[in-house]
């Protein structure tokens, strides 16, 4: 660089600083109407004495003199992380509006600071704003409402970084609340199972997976009359998305026993009532059909014998033909079944699969 380019850089150093110091008389005559607490609020400067640094700060003692009230708002604000860059004009002016804010910022802090925290670090704070302060209000007094279900919530044993999501979503919505909480109780409930519950930061499927296990949980309880103990030897140990495969496969499993023992309760059942015998309906679980099945049974044998039940089984197609019983057998248990085939015979016919 030349002399006469330093000369240059030097000449337009000193035009910067002649234009900085001209603001600054401006300024300083114009701070001279500011009531005391306003003058207090002026910001220092940084010492940073670049000319970037120092128009920086000529900037913000101007908004500080120029507008008080904006600029108060705004300090306090920002004193609380809300970043002010896409606040308006409008929502800076609104003291009221910030006080009120303010205001119940300190009370859900009182609840738990972390909740101010999210509103804060996700920038939903800044970003209701800029909807206006009463919304902003509304979405604050929203929060503090439901701040029973909040504690529930962040005093949950789920994982940290469930908890958080779970939090922010019911930050951003209140009525999300009601799914976290059945998230968690899902969550706990699967703990007692000795389940392993990992999140990897799909919520969603994290959802969907404990309501299909747990759902599926009560099911096979439900339907089949399986003890808790049993399903828990199942899934003790067992990732979520194992724990889902198992207990599908336990249903269908438990379904083809179940569906095998109504097919032979319907047989003694149907039997039955063609010999005019009235029979309950079946009973839910595995273990009381089974019982069931037994007692029907035994009446079968009470009106046929057992070679004319083995007969029957036959004419149904439900069993091979009883080879091992003899032709005066054979009369025998059809004189037994003579009602069974009246009563077909009379209602339209003998159905095979009834």
């Amino acid at each position: 660089m030349n002399v006469e380019d330093i000369t240059e850089v030097v000449q337009r150093k000193i035009w910067t600083v002649d234009q900085l110091l001209s603001q600054l008389g401006e300024i300083k005559e114009k701070s001279g109407s500011l009531s005391p607490e306003e003058r207090v609020r002026i910001p220092g400067f940084s010492e940073d004495w670049s000319e970037e640094g120092v128009t920086k700060y000529v900037k913000e003692v101007e908004k500080a003199v120029e507008d008080p009230i904006k600029y108060k708002n705004k300090v306090r604000l920002e004193g609380i992380g809300v970043k002010t860059e896409r606040v308006s004009d409008d929502i800076l002016e609104d003291t009221l509006g910030i006080d009120e804010i303010l205001r119940l910022l300190q009370e859900l802090e009182k609840v738990n600071e972390s909740i101010n925290e999210i509103l804060t670090t996700e920038a939903l704070l800044a970003s209701w704003l800029k909807e206006g302060t009463d919304n902003t209000r509304e979405k604050l007094e929203a929060i503090l409402t439901a701040k029973a279900a909040f504690k529930r919530v962040l005093e949950s044993g789920v994982h940290k970084k469930l908890k958080y999501e779970l939090v922010t979503r019911s930050v951003m919505d209140v009525t999300f609340l009601s799914k976290a909480e059945d998230t968690i109780a899902k969550f706990a409930n699967l703990r007692d199972y000795q389940v392993i519950l990992e999140y990897d930061g799909d919520f969603e499927k994290l959802y969907q997976n404990l309501a299909e296990v747990w759902t599926k949980i009560q099911q096979i309880q439900q339907t089949y009359g399986i003890s808790e103990g049993e399903i828990k030897n199942l899934i003790d140990g067992k990732a979520l998305l194992d724990a889902v495969e198992l207990l599908a496969n336990m249903d269908k499993e438990y379904a083809e026993k179940k569906r095998r023992l109504l097919e032979e309760w319907n047989m003694y059942a149907s039997t039955l009532e063609s010999l005019g015998e009235e029979v309950l309906e079946p009973l839910e679980s595995p273990q009381e059909l089974r019982n069931a099945i037994e007692g029907l049974r035994n009446r079968c044998l009470e009106y046929l014998g057992e070679s004319g039940l083995k007969l029957l089984k036959f004419l149904k197609g439900e069993d091979e033909f009883p080879a091992n019983i003899g032709m005066e057998e054979i009369k025998k248990a059809l004189e037994s079944l003579r009602p069974f085939f009246i009563r077909g015979i009379k209602g339209g016919g003998i159905d095979a699969g009834s």
